[in-house]
């Protein structure tokens, strides 16, 4: 019998989301990684959530929204390849999780991929209504993406 490769989730209301969400079946403070390792979104909003420890093992992550939970620490270092989209609700208590590399590689990911749709997309003739964040809280923009 092969053992599957797990991640720590010690939070009991994070996890219990991601069993509603299909990404796993019993409460016992682990996951099966390969279930998470390819999540793109994930939306753990307003779920009384104060650890997101696991987080980490979500590393094809491109959007997070965790608003209104009781974080009081969030380490994203794990997932800044792929992540263009963070809605944490409080810019002035993120900013304390997410150091300023962290945000650069976010600024770098979203001006390389949308390089890539510019590039390689030919049908696009007008780029000037393309645009991303790369991540804001409470309405407030950290960083204002490209618009072509």
């Amino acid at each position: 019998m092969k053992c599957m490769a797990q991640t720590y989730v010690p939070d009991d209301n994070f996890e219990n989301e991601l069993i509603e969400q299909g990404y796993d079946a019993v409460l016992d403070d682990s996951v099966t990684t390969a279930n998470i390792d390819t999540v793109i979104n994930l939306d753990v909003s307003s779920l009384n959530i104060s650890d997101l420890t696991g987080i980490e093992d979500f590393t094809s992550l491109t959007r997070l929204d965790c608003e209104q939970n009781k974080l009081t620490a969030l380490d994203l270092s794990q997932n800044t390849e792929h992540l263009i989209s963070i809605n944490y609700g409080d810019w002035n208590s993120l900013k304390n999780f997410i150091s300023e590399s962290e945000v650069e590689n976010i600024k770098n990911f979203f001006e390389e991929s949308l390089e890539e749709i510019k590039e390689s997309d030919d049908t696009i003739e007008d780029c000037s209504q393309i645009y991303m964040s790369a991540l804001y809280c409470n309405e407030e923009f950290v960083w204002e993406g490209t618009t072509f």
